[in-house]
């Protein structure tokens, strides 16, 4: 897939905002896999969500596998 995507980290309070927003594309090389590589034009750092979001301005890379009940793991003799 390509797609394009945008976060706002916002204080109302403050009247603070910030952006980060850029380019991805996306495979699935494998069932019930994914593989990411986007790109920010712009980020931010934001230490409360930088583990959770790719908000850094630069490329970024994610691999997201789903594991369900019916997901088979290999068995080793």
């Amino acid at each position: 897939d390509i797609g394009f995507h945008a976060s706002k980290l916002s204080s109302y309070n403050d009247h603070n905002y910030k952006y980060a927003i850029g380019p991805s594309i996306g495979v699935t090389p494998i069932r019930n896999g994914w593989l990411t590589l986007g790109y920010n034009v712009k980020g931010f750092y934001d230490r409360d969500f930088t583990k959770a979001r790719y908000t850094a301005q630069g490329f970024y890379f994610t691999l997201r596998v789903k594991f369900d009940q019916e997901t088979r793991l290999p068995t080793f003799q």
